[in-house]
């Protein structure tokens, strides 16, 4: 246990020596969408999946200073590593959450913008089980490769699931009104597939990165 809070303090200053002033400039940008459009909610969804993407950044980090010779000389385990990111990643997560949800409902105080239980935990929901996804794909992959090698393929699965979902809605519109009045008519089914659905992914993944992991040479 000791292994992977030290494995979490490590990645958490990986993670400190990023460029965080881009990121201050990149997380303005959804609270600037979401007050323009007169949305609040899109504050949630943007922040969680530019969070997302801005969590495998340790990676780049990582192999820019070549760490990974340093994680082979730890007395660290490599499943005690993987563990540690994903639960670090898991506690950066819900702080993205925390943050978004506040500025959300701060815009729509000062716009003066309704936002009701149920919008509000659908985009909190979503943005949640959206953020474990991005992490539940690249991360597996950044185990296993460098992070320079796949960079510009990491994406690809994302645009399938946006082309697959567009063409279901277009293609059976009567099953999204379906889905949509499902989820009204049972509103805790929104937590039960946002955040249990969320945390089975990033199980999922954890077993997957570790077998990956432990198959790579330091």
């Amino acid at each position: 246990m000791n292994n992977i809070l030290n494995s979490i303090k490590l990645d958490y200053y990986i993670l400190k020596s990023a460029d965080l002033r881009r990121l201050a400039i990149v997380a303005f940008v959804p609270l600037l969408v979401g007050g323009l459009s007169k949305n609040p909610p899109l504050i949630l969804g943007m922040s969680m999946f530019i969070g997302g993407f801005f969590m495998s950044t340790m990676f780049a980090v990582v192999e820019k200073n070549n760490l990974n010779k340093l994680y082979g000389i730890l007395p660290v385990k490599k499943q005690e590593t993987v563990i540690g990111r994903y639960l670090f990643t898991l506690i950066c997560g819900v702080a993205i959450a925390a943050l978004a949800s506040i500025l959300a409902f701060a815009v729509s105080l000062v716009l003066q913008v309704g936002l009701d239980g149920f919008t509000f935990a659908a985009w909190l929901s979503g943005s949640f089980l959206l953020f474990c996804l991005i992490i539940s794909i690249q991360f597996p992959l950044y185990f296993k490769y460098d992070f320079s090698k796949l960079v510009a393929f990491a994406n690809l699965p994302y645009i399938l699931i946006v082309v697959a979902g567009s063409y279901v809605v277009k293609k059976d519109p009567e099953l999204f009104a379906k889905t949509l009045a499902f989820f009204i008519q049972n509103p805790y089914t929104i937590w039960i597939l946002g955040i249990v659905g969320g945390l089975a992914l990033l199980a999922i993944s954890t077993f997957i990165s570790i077998a990956l992991y432990q198959t790579r040479e330091l």
